[in-house]
């Protein structure tokens, strides 16, 4: 549902503590997007507008107007603290473990993650399943995709 938003040009807002989290979040999910697609304001204490931003963090707190919570233009993700019985065992004590947090992604729009994808995302996700490829062939495979979507 996420890469879909992100894709139809949708506002991609995350709500968190860890403004590192939020902004290495953005960092990915830009790659998706040919350069001049992608408008961040990657931490506000108030809501902005998507005309501003299609990448919008926020801090926990925030209020989100409720017309944009039920629209089908925008997709939430709340980044919580994961309860101790929904953590994953894990090996080493790694600060960094995304394992601490949970994620919950929610849209106005139910039917998002039910519809097709647009082709590019379709694409996108046959490149990054694809066992055979190396980490440098999936980046060029982006690049490649995002330049064939530009034409």
């Amino acid at each position: 549902m996420l890469a879909w938003h992100v894709l139809m040009g949708n506002q991609v807002i995350w709500k968190a503590r860890d403004m590192d989290l939020v902004q290495s979040a953005f960092d990915v999910l830009r790659t998706m997007l040919p350069v001049g697609c992608v408008r961040i304001i990657p931490y506000s204490d108030q809501y902005e507008e998507a005309y501003r931003c299609n990448f919008l963090g926020l801090s926990p707190h925030v209020q989100i107007p409720s017309h944009i919570l039920s629209s089908e233009f925008a997709v939430l993700v709340e980044v919580r603290t994961a309860t101790r019985s929904s953590l994953y065992p894990t090996l080493f004590e790694d600060e960094q473990s995304l394992n601490k947090y949970e994620f919950v992604v929610t849209s106005g729009s139910p039917v998002a993650a039910d519809r097709v994808g647009p082709t590019i995302l379709n694409k996108i996700e046959a490149a990054l399943t694809n066992q055979n490829l190396s980490v440098d062939v999936v980046d060029q495979c982006l690049v490649c995709l995002k330049e064939e979507w530009m034409k």
